[in-house]
């Protein structure tokens, strides 16, 4: 009976046993098995659970070890994705070499100068890198502009006053110009302490004099009262009165009022020997009575207190017929 040696799974014949072998060897076909299988497996003391696929990925992989798993498993967990890992292709040296060998014309990436130098007016200025590694501060001051002054002065009559203001091409004023200005006195005092003083005219009435100086170094009031052209408190018409007439002074204030009755009539039959009418009073009235007996009738005329009261004769009977009139007074 044929029986090959082995250590590792390698080492076993798939042809052994053959058939025509007898079973008293079967036993060292067994322990040889085993044997290779414990060698080739020789750490696993767990169930595997990769699949073939999952075992196949590591097909063809050559020199890796467990730093090298390591290393990807710590990169995956730490967010490095399968595209990033990527970027890696091609790489041929030394990334952070490549790096530091990457220039700009004109001098290193990162430490070209920087000069900030003063203009038309604007002096000092400073320099700083592109390299930096503490704050700077450059200060651009205003140059000294170059000007004329003059002082102003007064006295009695006279001032100073600005004539001519020069500016450069940036609108700095460079000199300013005076002159003196002499104002001349008119008559009854200087050229600022004149009296002006003012008179009532028609209609209008002062408390007392009103006059100022153009001088003045306090505050000054002065009341302009309207003078009282007429003691006319107004009128109010009675029942029956309208407006005569009106009268205005020179200045078209009402001085003056007069009122009358407009004037009115009427009629009406006795019911009584005796009948009264309302008529305004101060107005002149009339009436009539009719009677049958021409000698009987009766008629009256007056001025009225505000009621008038008309008789019937002896022959007009109640419900005799009466008239009156009245006009303004």
């Amino acid at each position: 009976m044929a029986l090959e040696s082995g250590t590792f799974i390698n080492s076993l014949n798939a042809s052994n046993p053959a058939s025509t072998d007898g079973l008293g060897q079967a036993d060292d076909h067994i322990r040889l098995i085993k044997s290779t299988l414990k060698n080739t497996f020789a750490n696993v003391d767990a169930a595997v659970t990769a699949t073939e696929d999952e075992l196949n990925v590591l097909d063809g992989v050559t020199g890796v070890n467990s730093n090298d798993v390591n290393i990807l498993a710590g990169a995956a967990a730490a967010g490095v994705t399968p595209t990033e890992f990527q970027y890696l292709d091609g790489l041929t040296g030394n990334i952070q070499s490549q790096i530091n060998a990457i220039t700009t014309s004109g001098g290193t990436s990162n430490d070209n100068s920087i000069t900030l130098a003063g203009g038309n007016l604007l002096e000092t200025g400073g320099t700083f890198t592109l390299n930096q590694n503490t704050d700077e501060t450059i200060t651009l001051n205003h140059s000294t502009v170059a000007k004329s002054s003059t002082t102003s002065s007064t006295s009695s009559g006279s001032f100073t006053v600005v004539d001519t203001i020069t500016s450069d091409a940036y609108g700095h004023i460079t000199g300013v110009n005076t002159k003196t200005v002499t104002v001349s006195g008119g008559s009854g005092g200087s050229a600022n302490d004149a009296p002006i003083g003012f008179t009532a005219g028609t209609g209008i009435s002062f408390p007392s004099t009103i006059s100022f100086t153009l001088n003045q170094n306090v505050q000054e009031q002065f009341t302009i009262n309207h003078a009282d052209t007429s003691t006319l408190s107004g009128t109010q018409s009675t029942a029956g009165q309208v407006i005569k007439g009106i009268t205005v002074d020179g200045l078209g204030h009402v001085t003056g009022v007069t009122t009358a009755y407009a004037g009115g009539q009427g009629s009406g039959l006795f019911y009584g020997g005796t009948v009264s009418v309302s008529i305004p009073s101060g107005a002149s009235y009339s009436y009539v009575v009719a009677a049958t007996d021409a000698a009987d009738s009766r008629s009256g005329s007056g001025t009225s207190n505000g009621s008038v009261t008309i008789t019937k004769g002896t022959s007009v009977a109640s419900g005799g017929y009466y008239m009156y009139s009245y006009t303004s007074a």
